[in-house]
């Protein structure tokens, strides 16, 4: 069998389905499921992401991209192409040819037939045997330092058995230690690829010097950088830690440092514990505790990515002091947005976790993995924390409020919504319904940047429908704000604008339709109120959360929200000035409209240079919206 045939073979047989579900909530359509965009750098309200089942193929329109299980894998999870051929067919009982003495998957793309390491496949090579020449430094004691590396270890607590485990070693204190021996089999260029090797005025040197080094792997446990610790005085040019340079292999962002060791341990425990020191994590992990560590960065979705493959269940062990509690609050939005349960435990005695779990038994480390389990949500402490940080600085109560409105936006269930109100209304002296209203304001009048993911919930009330809208705030898109606006400016001037009649009424239903806007449209166009006063009464009522079950998205509700409140300042003078001001608003969203239906025919169009009648068709609908966008409205 060709490596193309089980390239095909793996593409046909991958649920590729599953995969994508493992990172967004999918919804049901003829041929597959359309969902919220998973693919990074792209947030959206409303899904533009499609599956096709027919051909295990998929699709986003709103950021024009798309490709076969191998190309999802590559964007989302951060997978190489080779890497997941080979995990899918592993997965699938599929055997992969070998290339004779390489061990290597034979590519389909080399013409000659004849196969070569890529660069990335001798680089992962080169770096396993710069790990190996690094340890033997360490194991032999071969300079001084070496030596005195193997002391800090033994006082660290660390045995030669973790030593080897681990992979530690020691790079020597001269310049040219690992240039000499990369040079030998002329492999300098890769290793300045790599990152080990610099290129200065003088010629090629080390990078690492005089250092611990820990080698730092991916999920399969290839090596794909190192970080160095020094053991002298940290100083501005001497810091505690060096890191491998970005690279193709090592990219920070993604990197959980002991990933390819817990996988076991995760999938047992269903848990991870995420800490900031490799001590740390060492700790944890001869502990039965399953635990990563990030490199020195903040959490990125890239991590939840590599993460998400085995658990979303995370317990944030960070340290308690000014920079731990910093490093939380900043994962904890990426965290909860994303729809994982987030926990922080801090109960480490003033402790390190290193040094908080010497010397405790079994039994002891079980009590532990309970505590763990029942750790605050990270909701909960992150509203404790910001709470505590208010009344610190003597704040009163609305700039209480104010500070915590970030955080109960983040809120996606009355449960967490409660445990907020738990710990504020004792503070506060207000009753819960207050300060669920004082959030409201709050949100209302300092709107908030979008979270990825946010809907509104089914409401049975008027109160709930106004609440909901508040507590999620989003970004809006030139169309969006059009449609807004347009919409709230007929609101406000009913008196004016209220249609009168069938073809009035049909116009204004057709012009917000397939806008964000047309639920909330639609609910007052089948309900038609014969005049402005009917139609407020019937706003007040509580009327439109009769259609709350298609009015799903939180920018309906944001705008709901404006139009029934009537600004101090801005309406028309006279009727004729709201009837110029609106016929522009329409000129703009009809315009926008087109806008938006072009590129979207133009994505299409990319798909169809095999079809060459659907692909003429599909131009000529451009050039003729081409021609209404440039004719005057």
């Amino acid at each position: 069998m060709s490596f193309e045939e089980i390239k095909e073979r793996v593409k046909e047989r991958a649920d590729l389905a599953a995969i994508i579900g493992r990172h967004t909530k999918p919804t049901k359509t003829a041929r597959g499921f359309k969902a919220c965009c998973p693919l990074p750098g792209h947030k959206e309200k409303t899904p533009s992401f499609h599956y096709d089942q027919q051909k295990n193929y998929f699709y986003c329109y709103g950021c024009n991209r798309g490709g076969d299980v191998f190309k999802f894998l590559e964007l989302v999870e951060g997978v190489p192409f080779f890497e997941a051929l080979k995990d899918l067919a592993e997965g699938l009982g599929i055997k992969l040819p070998k290339s004779q003495g390489s061990g290597q998957i034979a590519s389909g793309a080399e013409s000659s037939g004849s196969v070569q390491k890529s660069v990335r496949d001798r680089g992962y090579v080169l770096m396993d045997r710069v790990a190996k020449f690094y340890s033997k430094i360490l194991n032999e004691g071969l300079s001084p330092g070496a030596i005195l590396c193997q002391e800090y270890l033994v006082k660290r607590g660390m045995s030669l058995e973790k030593i080897e485990k681990y992979r530690l070693g020691w790079s020597l204190e001269k310049n040219n230690a690992l240039v000499s021996k990369l040079s030998q089999n002329q492999e300098t260029e890769i290793g300045e690829k790599l990152g080990i090797i610099r290129n200065g005025a003088n010629g090629s040197y080390d990078f690492f010097r005089g250092r611990l080094m820990i080698p730092i792997m991916d999920v399969r446990a290839r090596v794909i950088g190192f970080s160095g610790r020094t053991l002298g005085a940290v100083t501005s040019t001497n810091p505690k830690y060096i890191n491998s340079s970005e690279s193709e292999w090592f990219k920070k962002k993604a990197v959980l440092y002991g990933i390819e060791r817990v996988q076991a341990q995760i999938r047992s425990e269903q848990f991870v514990t995420l800490v900031e020191g490799f001590f740390d994590q060492w700790a944890m992990e001869a502990a039965g505790i399953p635990s990563v560590a990030v490199m020195g960065t903040a959490l990125t979705p890239d991590h939840l990515a590599v993460l998400g493959r085995f658990t979303k269940n995370v317990i944030l062990l960070l340290d308690a002091d000014e920079a731990g509690v910093n490093s939380t609050r900043k994962s904890m939005p990426l965290l909860l947005q994303a729809g994982w349960n987030v926990r922080v435990f801090s109960n480490f005695g003033g402790k390190d976790p290193d040094e908080w779990l010497q010397g405790k038994d079994t039994k002891q480390i079980e009590a532990i993995k309970d505590q763990l389990r029942l750790a605050p949500e990270g909701l909960e402490w992150l509203a404790r924390v910001s709470l505590d940080d208010s009344l610190r600085s003597k704040s009163n109560r609305q700039q209480i409020l104010e500070s915590l409105t970030d955080i109960w936006v983040l809120a996606t269930t009355e449960g967490q919504k409660e445990r907020i109100l738990d710990i504020l209304e004792p503070v506060l002296g207000f009753e819960r319904n207050a300060i669920s209203k004082s959030f409201e304001n709050v949100l209302y009048l300092k709107p908030r940047p979008r979270s990825s993911g946010d809907s509104l919930k089914n409401s049975s009330s008027a109160e709930e429908f106004s609440i909901q809208q508040i507590s999620r705030p989003l970004e809006k898109s030139r169309q969006d704000r059009i449609t807004e606006d347009c919409f709230t400016w007929w609101m406000w001037h009913l008196e004016y604008l209220f249609p009168q009649n069938e073809e009035e009424w049909l116009e204004f239903k057709d012009l917000f339709q397939g806008s964000f806007i047309e639920p909330a449209v639609l609910c007052v166009f089948e309900g038609r109120p014969g005049s402005p006063e009917e139609l407020r009464q019937k706003l007040d009522s509580g009327f439109l959360s009769e259609g709350s079950t298609r009015t799903e998205e939180s920018l309906v509700t944001q705008t709901l929200f404006r139009a029934f409140v009537q600004p101090e300042k801005g309406l028309a003078r006279d009727k004729a000035q709201a009837l110029s001001t609106y016929k522009e608003y329409k000129k703009m969203l009809m315009r926008e409209k087109f806008r938006a239906e072009i590129a979207l025919l133009r994505n299409q169009s990319r798909n169809l240079a095999s079809q060459p009648e659907e692909l003429n068709e599909l131009l000529r609908r451009v050039q003729i919206l081409s021609q209404k966008l440039d004719a005057p409205i």
